[in-house]
């Protein structure tokens, strides 16, 4: 059987996932803030790490349904073993 784990944690808990996650040894990818590749539990690990990096700032869509025009942060997906080389370039449509 094969696990595959995707998701957009709480940024502010960004650090215990991927500790967490890595400890599993299954493929993963997290929506997060770019510059949390300088966290040191991921730097620690970053040549098995993966990024699937976007042309332009990802727009979030509240629960109520109000899209979020000006992100605060550029973001990416920080994965494991998801990806087929460790960093992958894709343009976003409007």
């Amino acid at each position: 059987m094969i696990i595959w784990i995707f998701s957009n944690p709480p940024f502010s808990k960004r650090k215990q996932v991927i500790e967490h996650l890595f400890t599993f040894g299954k493929p993963f990818a997290m929506l997060m803030p770019l510059v949390s590749i300088a966290l040191k539990s991921i730097r620690e690990k970053i040549d098995q790490c993966e990024l699937l990096v976007f042309d332009k700032r990802i727009k979030f869509i509240s629960s109520e349904g109000i899209i979020c025009k000006n992100p605060p942060s550029e973001t990416a997906y920080i994965g494991h073993k998801i990806l087929p080389k460790q960093i992958v370039y894709r343009k976003l449509e409007e």
